[in-house]
C-alpha cells in the first residue's frame, strides 16, 4: 500500500507545480513572423559596416573643424544683440580656436615623429629592415601632413576663401539674424 501512496503523493506535487506556472495564451493579432523580423533584425544590427573617412589621423581634426557650420550660431547671436564688435569679436574667436587646434595638432604630429625616430633606431639595430621601412613609410606621411597645416595656417592668415569657410558662414548667419530681428521689429 505504501507503494501506492507514493505514487499518489508525487502525482499531487506535479499537479500543483502545474498550477503555479502561467498559463501562456495565444493572443489575436501575433503570429510568428514578428519574431522572425526581430531576429532578423538583430542579425543585420552586427553585420554593421562602418565607414570612416579621411585619414584617420589628427590632421582630420583641423579638416572637421574648418568645415563646421556657425550659421545657426551666427543666427542666434544676432538675435541677442546686433553690435558689430560682438560678431568681429566671436570671428576673432573662432580664428582663434582654429590656430590652437593647428598648434596642438602640430604638436602631436612633432611627439608622433619623435617616437617614431625611436624606434626606427631600434629596429635598424636589430636589423629588422622590413619594419623600418613601414615605420619611415609612416613618418613621412606625418612629414607630409605638417607641411600641409603649415599650408593651412599661412593660408589662414592672408584670408584665403578656403580657410574662411566657418568664419564666412558665422556671417551669413550673423546677417540672416540682423534681417530677422530688423523684420520683426518693423512688422511690430
Amino acid at each position: 500500500m505504501k507503494l501506492f501512496g507514493f505514487l499518489n503523493s508525487r502525482s499531487a506535487k506535479a499537479v500543483e507545480e502545474n498550477e503555479m506556472l502561467p498559463q501562456i495564451e495565444a493572443i489575436e493579432g501575433t503570429n510568428d513572423e514578428d519574431t522572425s523580423s526581430i531576429e532578423e533584425g538583430k542579425r543585420e544590427a552586427s553585420n554593421i559596416v562602418t565607414i570612416t573617412y579621411g585619414t584617420g589621423m589628427p590632421i582630420d581634426v583641423i579638416f572637421n573643424f574648418v568645415r563646421k557650420d556657425y550659421e545657426n550660431e551666427g543666427y542666434n547671436n544676432a538675435l541677442i544683440s546686433t553690435d558689430p564688435t560682438y560678431k568681429s569679436t566671436k570671428e576673432g574667436m573662432i580664428r582663434n580656436d582654429l590656430k590652437t587646434l593647428f598648434t596642438q595638432v602640430t604638436l602631436k604630429y612633432k611627439n608622433d615623429i619623435r617616437m617614431l625616430d625611436v624606434e626606427i633606431d631600434n629596429y635598424k639595430q636589430a636589423c629588422l629592415f622590413s619594419s623600418v621601412s613601414a615605420m619611415e613609410s609612416r613618418r613621412s606621411t606625418f612629414e607630409e601632413h605638417l607641411g600641409k597645416i603649415r599650408e593651412m595656417e599661412s593660408q589662414l592668415d592672408n584670408d584665403a576663401p578656403r580657410m574662411m569657410i566657418m568664419i564666412e558662414s558665422y556671417r551669413r548667419g550673423f546677417l540672416k539674424g540682423m534681417a530677422a530681428k530688423a523684420g520683426s521689429i518693423i512688422c511690430a
